[in-house]
């Protein structure tokens, strides 16, 4: 986390936000640490926007007129109390003020876990937030495409029509667009029978029907029939053209799949598509410099505004032939007709053009800058170009910001590091479970559907002294080789039981996600080794959920069903994961005990464009509810997937869209 986080703590003794600070930076974790006298200037400071947490002295201040302050912003700023001393009185009236926990001063450690934790609850409110101002935008643009389409649209509940559109008004008159109508009764006998089967199939491409129309003749039409997904549940919507040539619903629900819900450009998927169909273009990124200040500074939905902003500013100055899009939240792409010199120009007419503009939202405004990254044709094929635009880009970062790159053949992406020997990695393992190197990393795994419990996946980090934070990635395959992954699994069993126990922890109701290796899974001594260790730490029921992959239960389907029984015995949860890569996977949830599936990240990939795919989900979501198991989508990068899988009716979600995993600094 980064100095961009604010905090706000009221007590009568300044030094008390000094040792806050003190004791946060000693923990890694960066921010502005702002002091308040009382909770009347407190009320007065959390009038603005862009504080993220409030610490309030006990028993020296009252927190009621500070929780409430806080209660304001959306979603509400968690309120920490600090004190020398807690007791079971002061505790007990904390809460019920509404104080998210309270802390002693002097525990550094507790104090840095809890703050963790309460700007990982609200890092994940705040992107629900927008997930559901994304789909309520969604619902309104379909709402509004399928007000003004050409076409005759009906929407269908049992054969019942219950909503149709102007067009279709004017083809069948108003007495047949109630709500009530009969749809059978508005097509001749010949075609019941053709349309009936569409509407229990819930989907047909074309049908050559005839329609009655307002005046009694009959009319033949071109009818389609599809699902729509909505809040309340799925409706049937009809299509029906009658040869006026009006551009049909498909078409513009196809174009509209293409854009960026926010800012109209074409999306990331759109884009990399073109991208392939233009290798006499030059390729340039842009990215927004230092947004993450934008988004603490101007909140979630202020940051979106300014980036629409940005986009109109950006493709406004584009030539007409050039082709815009939106990778990801601070990301543009553009593909334009120039060589180098043009090219350059024109970022540098960018770059002076965001100098002299203030982006406002809300009553606030603030600058931009942008790095730019320039590939120019012929230097590889479309990914390749797109990687080596992303160069261009980091080396435009690297030097500051606010600068234009050009990528040239001759500048290497990446220099390869050399590969470093099993033994090597070994001893580098033996050493850090000896010193206390290794880390666990808490990723917040956020309900869709407002469950208070805090549950996150555990993920393990190796802390080396000279080469900093050392990932997973990097280590666990030469520790599988070397025969080490069941000594790493125990010691991350070990740390998620002491999390578990802490009190802290046990109040907010905390739920962990802990992977087994497949040396685990086949480890007969597993179990007497953890059964004491569960008895020792008594963790809440299934508040301990170990996750199997589903490559692993399809290989080892009889152990992973023992093992899984057994967990289940000890009050342990089961987690299936990478769920939905393979057809077998809905079998699995038929085999095994389990409590939550956790689906694989390529099911998501192109989702919102692929109807197949999420009538797939939407199956194997239905099975998993039918035996009461919670579904987990990891991996979201955008709000647009998490509004999808909110309707889709997904449980929970997890991605760096949420909040990057945190190292929490412990005693190892």
């Amino acid at each position: 986390m980064t100095g961009d986080i604010r905090m706000l703590v009221v007590s009568p003794a300044p030094e008390l936000a000094s040792r806050v600070n003190s004791a946060l930076r000693g923990a890694g974790l960066i921010a502005q640490v702002e002091w308040s006298r009382d909770d009347k200037d407190a009320v007065g400071l959390l009038e603005s926007p862009n504080y993220d947490l409030v610490f309030c002295d006990l028993p020296k201040v009252a927190p009621q007129k500070v929780v409430a302050a806080a209660a304001k912003h959306e979603p509400p700023l968690p309120v920490i109390g600090l004190a020398d001393e807690i007791s079971d009185e002061l505790m007990d009236s904390g809460l019920k003020a509404g104080l998210r926990d309270l802390v002693i001063c002097s525990r550094a450690t507790q104090l840095a876990m809890v703050t963790r934790r309460e700007l990982g609850a609200l890092a994940a409110q705040r992107a629900l937030t927008t997930a559901h101002e994304s789909a309520a935008a969604a619902s309104r643009e379909r709402d509004t495409m399928f007000a003004q389409s050409g076409d005759a649209l009906g929407r269908v509940d049992d054969g019942i029509l219950i909503e149709a559109n102007g067009a279709w008004r004017e083809l069948f008159g108003d007495d047949n667009a109630q709500h009530g109508t009969p749809l059978m009764d508005l097509f001749d006998r010949d075609s019941r029978t053709t349309l009936k089967a569409a509407l229990r199939k819930g989907t047909a491409e074309s049908m050559e029907l005839v329609a009655v129309g307002s005046d009694g003749l009959s009319l033949p039409v071109g009818v389609s029939v599809r699902i729509v997904h909505a809040v309340a549940g799925d409706l049937i919507e009809i299509a029906i053209r009658s040869g006026r040539g009006q551009r049909t619903l498909a078409e513009e629900l196809e174009r509209a799949q293409r854009q960026d819900a926010e800012t109209g450009l074409l999306n990331r998927n759109a884009f990399l598509e073109e991208l392939p169909q233009h290798p006499e273009d030059t390729l340039i990124l842009i990215r927004i410099d230092q947004f993450a200040r934008v988004v603490e500074q101007m909140g979630v939905i202020g940051s979106d505004s300014v980036a629409v902003q940005f986009a109109k500013l950006m493709h406004g100055r584009a030539a007409g032939g050039a082709l815009a899009g939106r990778l990801e939240g601070s990301m543009f792409s553009l593909l334009m007709r120039a060589g180098k010199d043009g090219a350059i120009a024109w970022c540098d007419g960018l770059r002076e053009a965001l100098g002299k503009t203030a982006f406002e939202h809300g009553g606030r405004s603030t600058p931009l800058t942008a790095s730019f990254g320039i590939c120019l044709p012929d230097t590889g094929e479309p990914l390749q170009r797109l990687d080596h635009a992303l160069a261009a880009v980091r080396a435009a970062r690297t030097g500051g910001g606010n600068r234009v790159e050009v990528f040239t053949v001759a500048q290497p992406v990446a220099e390869a590091e050399p590969a470093i020997p099993d033994a090597e990695w070994a001893d580098r393992i033996k050493r850090a479970l000896m010193k206390g190197q290794f880390r666990l990393a808490f990723q917040p795994v956020a309900s869709l559907h407002g469950e208070t419990s805090e549950a996150h996946d555990s993920l393990l980090r190796l802390i080396d002294p000279e080469q900093g934070e050392v990932l997973p990635g990097e280590f666990l395959p030469a520790a599988q080789r070397s025969g080490l992954m069941t000594v790493i699994d125990r010691w991350v069993i070990n740390e998620a039981l002491k999390t578990l126990a802490d009190p802290a922890h046990r109040r907010k109701g905390t739920l962990l996600f802990v992977r087994l290796s497949d040396d685990s899974l086949k480890d007969a001594t597993l179990l007497k080794w953890l059964e004491p260790k569960i008895n020792t730490a008594k963790p809440a029921e299934r508040h301990l959920v170990f996750e199997f992959s589903a490559q692993q239960a399809e290989k080892w389907l009889k152990e992973s069903r023992a093992l899984a029984e057994a967990l289940k015995a000890l009050g342990c949860g089961i987690l299936l994961g990478r769920a939905g890569a393979s057809a077998a996977s809905a079998q699995l949830l038929q085999h095994l005990p389990l409590d939550y599936v956790k689906f694989d990240v390529s099911v998501f990939d192109g989702l919102a464009r692929d109807q197949a795919r999420q009538e797939a989900v939407k199956e194997m979501l239905e099975q998993a509810r039918e035996r009461k198991i919670l579904a987990i989508a990891p991996g979201i990068e955008d709000a647009n997937t998490m509004a999808l899988l909110w309707q889709l009716g997904v449980d929970f979600v997890q991605g760096n869209y949420l909040q990057e995993a945190e190292v929490v600094i412990g005693d190892g």
